[in-house]
């Protein structure tokens, strides 16, 4: 799958990296559109500690693709009957 990574402030490639399975209780979101926050511009800006590489990102929209058995996980309450499984 291809992902921003982010080598150090202002530096990023957009790469391929593995494809992660879920853990147990966990899903997989195969992303269709996603946006950036305020911390995302101040990782991007220099002006946020952060550990890099750095793959950014948690607003996210798309479907589950995958999930494992597991202890029950939760979503937000943004989520919708469309994207429910």
């Amino acid at each position: 799958m291809k992902a921003v990574v982010y080598d150090a402030p202002g530096s990023f490639a957009i790469r391929d990296i593995p494809t992660p399975d879920p853990e147990p209780g966990e899903v997989r979101v195969r992303v269709r559109q996603t946006g950036i926050c305020g911390t995302d511009l101040h990782i991007h800006n220099g002006k946020f500690f952060a550990e890099f590489p750095l793959t950014p990102g948690h607003e996210l929209v798309g479907p589950v693709d995958a999930w494992a058995r597991g202890p029950r996980a939760s979503a937000s309450a943004s989520t919708s009957r469309s994207t429910r499984t």
